[in-house]
């Protein structure tokens, strides 16, 4: 799935968690996460709502900014 009118530098981790490290990804649908015991890094696409996905990401974390 393509990020809409990005580029990949435009959204690098989004890229990465679709493309070469899509094994890696915690998807949520229109946001995607590293496992949290490997980073704490995550991506989405513009315009989406991501409040619960983020809010069920962050409970799995000890600090979550």
């Amino acid at each position: 799935m393509k990020a809409l009118n990005d580029k990949k530098l435009d959204n690098p981790v989004w890229f990465s968690l679709s493309e070469t490290h899509q094994n890696f990804a915690m998807d949520y649908d229109n946001i995607k996460f590293y496992p949290p015991d490997y980073c704490p890094f995550g991506g989405f696409e513009k315009g989406d709502a991501i409040s619960k996905s983020i809010d069920n990401y962050a409970a799995m974390v000890d600090n979550f900014f």
